[in-house]
């Protein structure tokens, strides 16, 4: 009986699982549904204004087709579209209309639905006919961007709108075509097709539309420049629209010669302009070869820089490797030379490898470059928080936004690259000094160096694929709710600028014709130069000192407060006052000011000291970074090499590289930070993250967020289209499709 009973039991259970299962299923699907739905639903009010815009030219066209005259064109008698003055006219398909004849007749109800559906084929391309021109006009771009006007106009999103706009041509173009001879064949009169102006402009038009789409699109493989020049065509389509119909047709059509011509007209002029006055010659650009790509550093004018301060993308020519092609690529800056643009060009097509080629061999040829152009990544500033997301070298524009922001903005970096080579090259010379998180997921097989592996800051290199639905919601929790602020891993601002005035002192040390008080001087402008007080950095130097010789701040010698307190007296002045020479007063006055300045000098050294005692304990050199020695191996060797000159070729100056800081955070004190072992990681699973934000308010929390793309993989942004859905954040595309 008690087995009988447990039976039961256990089956109860195992239906009441079942049930529950079917249920959480069920639940999921429908919110899958509601997702795509909603997905659909943004698909189709996208670019909304334009489609109003065709929606009226197909309602005015209508209206002035299909109305009876004066305000139509519908014969009242026999309610066709006929020539009421000329039955011959009507046979042969035309009537005459102020001194043209058009090929509008139409009789019978299947007649009239065929000169429908071309008519509101061809007044629905009007508003996509000039958008596939203004799309392309960078100049106009540049100027409207700088404009109240840009809040209104679609200019992040150009190209999208034109593939909108070039993908209702194609479609449109074919409709009002077979229609149009549908109707001419019930008539008879086919014959139209060669013997009017509308016939034979819409036929080399016809013939225009594959040789401008098929390669583009379908032809991925054909040569770019190839598929460029057949693209260009778009310009003869242009013009044989132009043709399409008389003006005298006007209010009933005529339009289109107008239309065409202005875009023309104006898409010219528009290029002139960028390729006279927005292109300059970079006489010395520097180049560094990765076995990936290249890196090209170019110092650019001012007015480059005024067009457009930070990103964007430019057109690049090298006219030693092929003078006609110019190619686009992304612009960022080099965080230590504000005035120098650097772009990386991967060797992925026949261009680039011939330039990755030809570049084995150093050169400083000249260059051309052409912009900046604006970008959809220039919307960041419309977001407070922001996650960046990058595949490979889509890397490069999320870099200049971060230096572009990183003082006003929270930036989260989540970047996904498979090139060992890429990622060596932008963590060594590239800063994420910034207080967010930056992921790095290696998807490649080579091994990283072993300084890469052991990051333990809010910049981690993490193996594998991201789980952008992870990772990104844990990114936004630990954010807001302050369990994982990126910034509780970054070391101090002050830190970072006790080891920078550590690092002045050296070199003034170097120059033997200062003297005490001109290095003070050096000294307090160059803090001031920082954002910092002079005694302040002073100070809490001071404070490290006294920590290191294991003394407590009590049992310090009251001088250097003294020294501090009249110090921060002269801080406003450039430098300590000077008296001449002949007078005693001044004289023991300086000799007094002297001392104060070798005591003052004489503290930085001492930290400075401290600090280089410490990385000689380590073995922690640049050069022994860069081949690969990990933290252990250097710890057991024991040897310090000295660097002797940067990257950037200037002697005795360190170059504060993001592997050799993070070394140094991780294995001294000096830049005290807390380690991430068993704290909160973004990249795994956190319970609570989803619902978490999903409860974060929709009116003042969740608009300050915004996703940002930049790459070219289809599944990733789908990924995160689903994510911005799911938790109504905006997101930004940035494909290189320029």
């Amino acid at each position: 009986m008690s087995r009988s009973r447990h039976t039961i039991d256990t089956e109860e259970a195992d239906a009441l699982s079942h049930s529950h299962h079917r249920g959480a299923c069920t639940k999921h699907r429908h919110k899958r549904l509601s997702l795509w739905w909603r997905m659909r639903l943004k698909r189709v009010v996208l670019f909304w204004p334009v489609k109003l815009c065709q929606l009226l030219c197909v309602v005015y066209i209508l209206v002035l087709t299909f109305f009876e005259a004066p305000l139509g064109i519908v014969d009242p008698e026999s309610g066709d579209i006929i020539d009421v003055s000329s039955g011959k006219n009507t046979e042969n398909g035309v009537i005459f209309v102020n001194g043209d004849y058009r090929a509008v007749v139409a009789q019978g109800g299947r007649q009239k639905f065929c000169l429908a559906m071309s008519r509101m084929s061809a007044f629905s391309m009007y508003p996509v006919l000039v958008l596939v021109f203004l799309t392309k006009c960078k100049a106009l771009h540049s100027v409207f961007s700088k404009t109240p006007l840009s809040m209104f106009l679609i200019l992040n999103d150009s190209h999208e709108l034109h593939i909108y706009a070039g993908n209702f041509i194609i479609v449109d173009s074919i409709v009002h075509t077979y229609f149009h001879i549908m109707r001419w064949v019930e008539q008879k009169n086919v014959h139209l097709l060669w013997e009017t102006r509308t016939g034979l402009s819409g036929l080399l038009v016809i013939v225009f539309i594959p040789l401008i789409v098929v390669p583009m699109v379908f032809l991925k493989r054909v040569s770019y420049e190839l598929r460029k020049l057949l693209h260009s065509l778009f310009f003869g389509f242009a013009v044989g629209l132009c043709f399409h119909v008389p003006t005298s047709a006007f209010p009933n059509g005529g339009f289109i010669a107008w239309v065409m011509g202005g875009c023309i007209i104006v898409y010219t002029i528009d290029a002139a302009y960028v390729y006279l006055r927005m292109t300059e010659k970079i006489e010395t650009p520097s180049f560094q070869v990765l076995s990936s790509g290249v890196q090209i550093s170019m110092p650019v004018s001012a007015r480059f820089q005024q067009r457009q301060e930070k990103g964007g993308f430019a057109y690049i020519c090298l006219p030693w490797v092929n003078r006609m092609q110019w190619h686009a690529f992304s612009l960022f800056e080099d965080p230590t030379e504000p005035n120098k643009k650097q772009m990386f060009m991967m060797k992925t097509g026949d261009w680039t490898t011939t330039v990755h080629k030809a570049l084995q061999r150093d050169t400083v040829r000249p260059v051309w470059l052409q912009g900046p152009f604006t970008t959809p990544f220039k919307k960041t500033e419309s977001f407070d928080n922001q996650i960046l997301v990058a595949s490979g070298i889509g890397i490069t524009p999320a870099l200049s936004i971060i230096q572009a922001h990183r003082e006003s903005r929270r930036l989260n970096l989540i970047w996904a690259v498979r090139d060992a080579a890429m990622l060596e090259f932008f963590l060594e010379h590239m800063y994420l000094d910034h207080d967010g998180w930056n992921l790095i997921f290696y998807t490649g097989c080579k091994p990283l160096i072993p300084a890469l592996e052991e990051l333990n800051t809010n910049v981690r290199v993490i193996k594998g694929r991201p789980n952008l639905k992870i990772v990104i919601p844990n990114i936004i929790y630990g954010i807001e709710s302050s369990v994982g602020l990126p910034e509780t891993y970054t070391p101090s601002e002050m830190a970072k600028m006790r080891t920078l005035l550590s690092e002045r002192m050296r070199e003034l040390d170097g120059m033997i014709d200062l003297t005490s008080n001109d290095k003070l001087a050096e000294l307090i402008a160059f803090a001031k130069s920082h954002g910092f007080l002079f005694t302040e950095i002073l100070s809490d130097m001071e404070t490290q000192n006294m920590s290191r010789r294991n003394l407590n701040i009590e049992q310090a010698d009251d001088s250097i407060s003294s020294l501090l307190s009249e110090s921060n007296k002269n801080e406003p002045d450039t430098a300590p006052d000077h008296e001449a020479p002949h007078s005693s007063r001044s004289n023991r006055k300086r000799r007094r000011g002297d001392l104060r300045a070798t005591t003052v000098l004489h503290q930085i050294r001492e930290y400075g000291a401290n600090e280089a005692q410490q990385e000689q304990d380590f073995g922690l050199s640049h050069e022994s970074l860069l081949r690969g020695e990990s933290a252990s191996s250097l710890r057991r060797r024991g040897s310090y090499a000295s660097e002797s000159s940067s990257a950037s070729g200037v002697p005795n100056k360190r170059r504060f590289s993001l592997l050799r800081e993070s070394l140094l955070r991780n294995q001294s004190n000096i830049l005290p930070t807390r380690s991430i072992t068993s704290a909160f990681k973004p990249w795994e699973k956190n319970k609570g993250a989803r619902t978490y934000v999903r409860g974060l308010d929709p009116d003042t929390v969740l608009p300050t967020w915004g996703i940002l793309y930049c790459g070219g993989s289809a599944a990733v942004q789908d990924a995160l289209q689903q994510i911005s859905e799911e938790y109504d954040i905006s997101m930004e595309v940035e494909s290189f499709n320029w």
